[in-house]
């Protein structure tokens, strides 16, 4: 794992986070939901996959970070894709609610997926 990449991801997710702060201060609730959905996306991004994910009982160290490992590189390529993959699905999700009727819920979907364009284009 690079610094490089490591500085790009906890930068994005510090950001998040001030700007979380920010919204749930002004009280908007698109943009606190927005924030908190792409630092979930962030983590799982770089969550590591279990090896023996449902097999048998594996003894694992006990105490003070024995569970922990390192979490997977999330470099800016990686977050340029992600940043885009959110967006272009919750446009995606929007034509077809937009298609079946449900156009106030289409439009708050477009306007999440501006939100996240914000950061795309940071």
């Amino acid at each position: 794992m690079t610094d490089h990449s490591t500085d790009i991801a906890e930068s994005f997710r510090a950001r998040l986070r001030d700007d979380l702060k920010t919204a749930m201060r002004t009280r908007d609730r698109m943009t606190v939901g927005v924030t908190r959905s792409l630092i979930a996306a962030v983590d799982n991004a770089q969550a590591v996959r279990l090896e023996n994910d449902g097999g048998p009982y594996v003894e694992r160290a006990f105490g003070a970070g024995g569970t922990e490992t390192a979490r997977n590189e999330l470099t800016a390529e990686g977050l340029r894709i992600l940043l885009e993959r959110e967006a272009t699905d919750r446009r995606k999700a929007a034509d077809e609610l937009a298609a079946h009727g449900q156009d106030e819920r289409a439009e708050t979907l477009r306007k999440e997926a501006d939100v996240v364009d914000q950061y795309r284009q940071a």
